[in-house]
């Protein structure tokens, strides 16, 4: 066994099996088209809007059938619930 000073630093040799890591990217330097908003996106946010602009998405799992209860909720609108008054 060849002994190794604690200070050196580790090399891992490998051989690199695909040149692409399977995660979609987009175009660098992208930013918001919020006309307001001067936030450059992330490589991998496929929106073309920033967290805060991006509009909001339906929810999966939304309830099929108004929920009973004291937490009742009332659909206002196709897929949109509000508690009820």
């Amino acid at each position: 066994m060849v002994a190794r000073r604690q200070d050196e630093p580790t090399q891992i040799q490998g051989v690199r099996v695909r040149e692409d890591s399977g995660v979609q990217r987009y175009r660098t330097g992208r930013g918001c088209e919020d006309l307001q908003c001067d936030t450059v996106l992330s490589v991998y946010n496929p929106s073309s809007f920033c967290w805060q602009h991006e509009l909001p998405h339906r929810l999966i799992g939304a309830p099929p059938g108004r929920p009973r209860g004291v937490n009742a909720l009332e659909e206002i609108g196709e897929g949109v619930w509000a508690r009820s008054a």
